[in-house]
């Protein structure tokens, strides 16, 4: 899986761990998104799909692709991070 934040608030490895910034000066809402390396996906789910982080904290997202012949994913999954 590829990750993407958005804004790029934190960090995120490529294993799905994001981490929250050491501080903010306000709330922040950032949006993870997962892409598949592979050809054909039928379905991504990312979980979780919805977390609230305080800063300097990590959460492990996990995402698990399918595939089902040359169908494709037609919609990118993400989780959303509520930073306070």
């Amino acid at each position: 899986m590829n990750w993407e934040l958005n804004p790029p608030v934190g960090a995120i490895a490529s294993d799905g761990t994001y981490t929250a910034p050491v501080s903010l000066s306000s709330a922040q809402t950032v949006i993870a998104t997962a892409t598949s390396n592979l050809s054909a996906v039928a379905s991504i789910a990312v979980v979780p799909a919805y977390d609230v982080l305080y800063p300097n904290q990590p959460q492990q997202f996990t995402a698990n692709a399918s595939s089902a012949g040359a169908l494709s994913c037609p919609f990118k999954p993400i989780a959303q991070l509520n930073i306070h």
